[in-house]
């Protein structure tokens, strides 16, 4: 990986919420992973994280970082977030990609959450039904 792309995968991942405040009341920093799910106990992050395979597990420094990095990547590539990946754009569609980007961080980015369900739940009834396109 490029240098300048290391530094913006740096960036993005501590965009992402790379620290957790969801332990604030533990005393417990959870440093293991590189980034947890905000919001949660340190056992229920735990408990998450014990459901995905042990090599997307994002420990510091491990395949599943890596792995986390490369979706991160895919789905907020830098060219789509910063102006300085965007060689040909003149200086309004640059303002417009700046814009864009600040609305998209502000409304749309760590919206996310996770939320337990009960062990006797089986399945959920869908609320909406949406039709295939």
């Amino acid at each position: 990986m490029p240098v300048e792309m290391e530094k913006t995968v740096t960036k993005l991942m501590y965009d992402f919420q790379r620290n957790s405040t969801s332990d604030d009341d533990s005393g417990c920093a959870l440093e293991e992973y590189a980034w947890v799910p905000p919001g949660l106990k340190p056992e229920q992050v735990h408990q998450y994280y014990s459901s995905l395979p042990e090599d997307k597990v994002p420990y510091v420094n491990s395949p599943g970082e890596k792995y986390r990095i490369k979706q991160l990547l895919h789905q907020l590539p830098p060219h789509d977030n910063e102006v300085r990946y965007c060689n040909s754009l003149d200086d309004e569609e640059k303002r417009e990609l700046k814009l864009f980007s600040n609305q998209r961080k502000r409304e749309n980015l760590g919206r996310g959450n996770v939320r337990p369900f009960p062990v006797t739940m089986t399945g959920a009834i869908c609320e909406q039904y949406l039709p295939s396109s």
